[in-house]
């Protein structure tokens, strides 16, 4: 047995209090090591369950299988060191099993791949779907033998680590080695939902700022362009050289309306000044902003404006 024992002689008292003659009470990573002999025939786990009631000098401890020869007693204190490590991953529990190892995995159900496109889901905003994907390797991994388990989540956060280096953001309070250190899957999930937001935070600022760069360009284009009556998202996205569908769609994410929504915009709002500081008729004006059809120019004022260009100069000027 491996326990979480401060005091040796706590401890070896306690056995001998218990009927346990003979017990061999030693130190051990965490505590006391303790190896005592079993009845023919009796049940490890039953005995345990006697023996380390609420009373116990510890409060968790590891027991192994019975041991015929010090060969074996080497391998299980191997096993339960290795148990100890990653009790928190078999749930609240005072005694710990070395049969635990037999559930665990083989082969490590850990594939890079998901890590990979965990923050790829990050560099692209998606915090929800990181955490989805995160889950998925938790799950696939919460049954891996120890070192199997810590090599996972070492790589998943070296990769959270060099992409907040690539996104230039602040150092992230995650170290690969915290998990040797992990108590509970609380701790671990925290942890990461911790560096998740803050990689989230800097990608969506760095992409909001992006968008905002971006939209200004359009915006600035437009400002010159207007009076082209060929002027188009699709015009525009070939000048900038992307695909149209996905700059108005950036377009859009950053100003709330489409690039021919701009367009349209910018052409009203330079004919309400034409109508009001100069005598041009509505026709010459709706030629001059880039609208080669005048009864469009009509509708498209009177939907924007609410007035007619004849209405909106007499109200501007003061007209009865």
């Amino acid at each position: 047995v491996l326990a979480d024992c401060d005091s040796h002689a706590a401890l070896e008292s306690y056995m001998a209090g218990h009927g346990v003659a003979g017990a061999l009470v030693g130190r051990c990573d965490f505590g006391c090591a303790v190896v005592f002999a079993l009845a023919p025939g009796a049940d490890p786990s039953e005995r345990c369950g006697e023996l380390f009631a609420d009373n116990a000098p510890f409060t968790a401890c590891c027991y192994s299988r019975p041991c015929a020869d010090l060969a074996a007693l080497a391998q299980s204190r191997a096993a339960l060191n290795e148990i100890w490590r990653m009790r928190f991953l078999f749930g609240e529990q005072t005694c710990y099993s070395e049969l635990l190892l037999e559930s665990c995995s083989a082969k490590s159900g850990f594939d890079s791949k998901e890590a990979l496109a965990l923050c790829s889901a990050l560099r692209g905003c998606q915090l929800a779907q990181a955490r989805v994907l995160w889950n998925r390797i938790f799950q696939a991994i919460r049954h891996d033998r120890w070192a199997d388990f810590c090599f996972a989540v070492q790589y998943v956060c070296k990769s959270l680590i060099s992409l907040e280096a690539e996104l230039n953001g602040p150092a992230l309070d995650l170290y690969p080695e915290q998990v040797e250190s992990i108590s509970s899957i609380a701790e671990l999930q925290n942890t990461m939902e911790s560096a998740f937001v803050q990689i989230d935070q800097v990608a969506s600022n760095r992409k909001e700022k992006r968008l905002a760069s971006l939209a200004q360009q359009v915006t600035e284009r437009i400002r010159e362009d207007y009076a082209d009556s060929s002027l188009s998202a699709q015009q525009l996205a070939d000048v900038m050289g992307l695909n149209a569908a996905y700059l108005g769609r950036l377009f859009r994410e950053s100003t709330g309306h489409s690039i021919s929504d701009a367009i349209n915009e910018m052409r009203v709002a330079q004919a309400k000044l034409l109508l009001a500081q100069t005598e041009l008729s509505a026709e010459n004006i709706s030629m001059q902003i880039g609208c080669n059809n005048a009864k469009y120019f009509f509708v498209l004022f009177k939907k924007l404006t609410g007035e007619t260009p004849r209405q909106y100069r007499q109200r501007v000027r003061g007209e009865g």
